[in-house]
């Protein structure tokens, strides 16, 4: 439900150990059927729009590694050259 809410589209959901139904972009489910309960339903899954995270989601793991990557790099720098200048 949680995804369903944080980019704003619906879930289609089929589980055979747990709920199974159709999940609106507002975290809802809708046609639900529980769990050893058989049977179908017909649901309709609305397109809405994409939340900012929907749409930029991905950017931000990108940021982070190039965070990661720039702050490894100061600090191998800084310790090739305290290690230069212990040895010269």
């Amino acid at each position: 439900q949680l995804r369903s809410i944080e980019t704003g589209m619906p879930i289609l959901r089929a589980a055979n150990t747990g709920a199974t139904g159709v999940i609106d972009p507002t975290g809802r489910f809708t046609g639900k059927i529980n769990l050893f309960q058989r049977g179908y339903d017909r649901g309709t899954a609305r397109l809405g729009a994409p939340t900012f995270f929907g749409q930029h989601g991905g950017f931000w793991k990108w940021l982070w590694l190039a965070f990661a990557v720039a702050a490894l790099a100061a600090v191998g720098q800084q310790y090739v050259r305290s290690r230069l200048r212990s040895s010269g």
